[in-house]
């Protein structure tokens, strides 16, 4: 099967540049990703805002290794001066109501580099409608990687390699699946 088995033509005017106002409004789509811009090179700087500066270190597959000022952690520099990232088929850039819209609400622990997309679409009143009809829910924690933005570069899919993500499910939540699947 190769990438270009997937290629279509999507309007622009046909592309939702803002979530729905109801998350349970919302749809699916999945496109072909668009293509990077320039990697900063290793011992290039990176200027934030207020003269912050970080160091580029390397790369690591897909992700980068920075250097952070004065041992600064990465996540308060992440709330301090990062943006939400928006596919790349969304032209415009973020904006305060994505820091929620653009995540799940259930989310609990940083270090995702994006929401798991599926999970938008619920809202806190969906999830009491089906917890009411009996349905039984429980949680797990999945950092989405980085390779969610990478674009394919292989012809044919077989050959690409995706990015980890890292997923936590705690025995309780274990225990739970294991009773439905039985």
């Amino acid at each position: 099967m190769n990438v270009s088995d997937f290629d279509f033509d999507l309007p622009n005017e046909l592309i939702a540049h803002y979530p729905m106002p109801e998350r349970t409004q919302s749809r699916v789509l999945v496109l072909k990703p668009v293509r990077s811009s320039k990697s900063p090179k290793a011992g290039s700087t990176l200027m934030l805002e207020n003269d912050v500066k970080l160091l580029m270190k390397g790369r690591q597959d897909a992700l980068f290794i920075i250097e952070t000022p004065q041992a600064l952690p990465v996540f308060e520099l992440l709330d301090k001066y990062g943006h939400i990232p928006l596919p790349p088929y969304i032209e415009r850039q973020d904006e305060t109501l994505d820091a929620s819209r653009y995540q799940t609400v259930y989310a609990q622990k940083p270090g995702a580099a994006a929401a798991p997309t599926a999970g938008l679409h619920f809202d806190d009143d969906l999830l009491n409608k089906l917890k009411e009809k009996g349905v039984k829910t429980a949680f797990v924690t999945l950092h989405v990687g980085a390779g969610t933005f990478q674009p394919v570069r292989v012809d044919n899919i077989h050959d690409h390699v995706m990015h980890s993500e890292w997923i936590d499910v705690n025995e309780a939540t274990a225990k739970l699946i294991n009773e439905a699947r039985a």
